[in-house]
């Protein structure tokens, strides 16, 4: 695809101060090429000031990682990931959308407009980049379904948002959207590229609660406990600390589960192994 820029990593580095110095295992050479062109096009896609800051500048932590994830998929089948750039865009107009709630911005406003330029962006250039494709039909409507599926989850925060007290089944519950954001990129390379899409779904669950639970713990660092009535860092209102020993052994018990269905998926397994070396230094 021709990706030879170099920046965007630091976005992800930039807000996660308890997590941030570990996340660059996670980036290979591929991802690093993915990052910087994603960068690269998130300089470009809008003008309107506010909106543009917000794309700019705003740390999206884990958010890119669909993109990443299509590019291992697409790898696995031998095939070039020309709809990396779309799906990463999709899943940073959800991100977006969350840390409306996570930062409570001046201008809530802002966050979403941005977030809807973000995911029009992404359904665009994954129209324009994979429309030849002989499966393309089926991997725009896989694509379609998860988006929807991630936005109807990501509307359930509402009910969580200032609660006090949330149970570890009611986390795991509202944690979906970030299951079926692992969807966006992994399903729909599968489809897009011939494959079985129940294995790929099993996989992306995994990837989804692993990914989430690390970045909640981020947050939960990066907040130092002055912010943890919100669900994501006060399980069964425990406090911070207890919370996040409990989400350690949610990663590594996801990770388990995750580990048989990685075997002949070489790049993913990779992308695995990274991730839990990272979730290991916590």
């Amino acid at each position: 695809m021709g990706f030879y820029f170099y920046e965007f990593i630091r976005f992800i580095a930039d807000n996660m101060k308890g997590v941030s110095s570990k996340l660059n295992q996670l980036v290979d050479k591929i991802g690093r090429d993915y990052y910087d062109a994603l960068q690269m096009r998130l300089k470009k896609i809008s003008v309107e000031p506010s909106i543009s800051r917000i794309i700019g500048k705003y740390s999206y932590k884990l958010a890119a990682i669909p993109g990443l994830l299509f590019v291992y998929a697409c790898d696995d089948a031998n095939e070039n990931p020309y709809g990396a750039l779309g799906i990463g865009m999709v899943g940073l107009s959800a991100s977006i959308h969350d840390d409306v709630i996570d930062t409570r911005p001046v201008n809530p406003a802002a966050y979403v407009n941005a977030g809807d330029v973000l995911l029009t962006e992404g359904f665009n250039i994954f129209v324009s980049e994979c429309h030849n494709s002989p499966n393309f039909t089926d991997a725009y409507a896989a694509l379609a379904l998860y988006a929807k599926r991630m936005w109807e989850c990501q509307q359930m925060d509402m009910e969580f948002f200032g609660r006090s007290k949330v149970s570890k089944k009611e986390y795991l519950q509202n944690i979906a959207r970030s299951r079926h954001m692992m969807k966006l990129g992994l399903v729909t390379a599968a489809v897009l590229t011939g494959q079985k899409m129940r294995e790929y779904e099993i996989i992306s669950d995994r990837f989804g609660n692993i990914l989430q639970i690390l970045d909640d713990i981020g947050e939960v660092q990066e907040d130092k406990g002055n912010y943890c009535t919100y669900f994501s860092c006060n399980i069964d209102r425990l406090g911070p600390r207890i919370t996040m020993d409990i989400a350690k052994k949610m990663m590594r018990k996801e990770n388990e589960r995750l580990a048989k269905y990685l075997q002949d998926k070489p790049s993913l397994l990779a992308f695995d192994k990274r991730l839990m070396k990272t979730v290991g230094k916590i």
